[in-house]
């Protein structure tokens, strides 16, 4: 009984706070969208939604900077 109480609060302990904090620094993007990433991708494509999750959100986050961002910080250093 110990035992597995101790798996499953140690495996809850990885899954909600060590998993996001490494994902923040190996790809720069904040904890709670790491977890809400992978749940929303898990929840509608079930395990492979779960294992892509991460690298499609980095994707989707440097496009919209590419794309984005950068277009506006020109148009504005255009106009002043």
């Amino acid at each position: 009984m110990c035992t597995s109480l101790a798996y499953v609060v140690i495996q809850r302990v990885e899954s909600n706070l060590l998993t996001p904090l490494v994902m923040q620094k190996a790809t720069s993007m904040h904890p709670a969208v790491v977890i809400a990433s992978v749940t929303a991708a898990g929840a509608a494509f079930v395990i492979l939604g779960a294992l892509l999750a991460v690298p499609a959100a980095v994707v989707c986050g440097v496009l919209v900077e590419e794309l984005w961002i950068e277009r506006l910080e020109e148009d504005v250093n255009t106009v002043g």
